[in-house]
């Protein structure tokens, strides 16, 4: 498919505004400063961008669609959005959750989700425990989730017959797998 992902849109009661908080809060570039259609992308060759429509009305319900945000500190981060302007919202959620609601300057909701794993944390190690035969240098993945990934993808079949590249897709599943264990234990040097 031809298709590439060219942005979001934002309607906005204030595009310029609400562009400019975001290209803050977000460390982007802005490549159109046109106050009724203001945008911002990670860098000015680099897509999605985030573009901010011009709309009279303003916001009135919960987004039916919104940004989710994976920082290195979570904590850190909302509170570095809220000292640019972010509020909390509550959009129902009980409390116990692992990522903080919260709106920018025209309310609309955006997560700002659990801190990533620190390479400090070792997850490849406990990776090699969990999926490692005792006797092997190289990382192999759970015979039994590959066992089961393997009669999931029979019974998804065409027409309800089993595939016949069980072979191919083994080989993808341990290609995958080894490239993403050897990515992170190059990251760990």
């Amino acid at each position: 498919m031809g298709l590439e992902w060219e942005q979001t849109i934002i309607d906005a009661r204030d595009p310029a505004a609400l562009g400019r908080w975001w290209k803050e809060a977000l460390g982007w570039v802005v490549v159109n400063d046109d106050p009724e259609e203001f945008e911002i992308r990670p860098a000015a060759d680099r897509f999605p961008g985030l573009l901010f429509a011009a709309v009279p009305e303003p916001k009135t319900v919960k987004n039916r669609l919104h940004l989710d945000f994976r920082p290195d500190d979570r904590d850190r981060e909302v509170e570095r959005m809220l000292a640019l302007g972010a509020t909390r919202a509550d959009v129902g959620q009980g409390g116990e959750e692992s990522w903080v609601v919260l709106a920018d300057p025209e309310g609309n909701e955006f997560c700002i989700l659990s801190s990533r794993p620190r390479s400090s944390q070792r997850i490849v190690p406990d990776l090699e425990q969990r999926h490692c035969g005792p006797s092997t240098n190289r990382l192999e993945p759970d015979q039994t989730v590959l066992a089961l990934v393997m009669s999931a993808d029979r019974r998804l079949g065409r027409g309800g017959k089993p595939r016949p590249t069980a072979n191919h897709f083994e080989r993808s599943v341990r290609r995958s797998w080894n490239s993403l264990v050897s990515g992170a234990l190059l990251s760990e040097s």
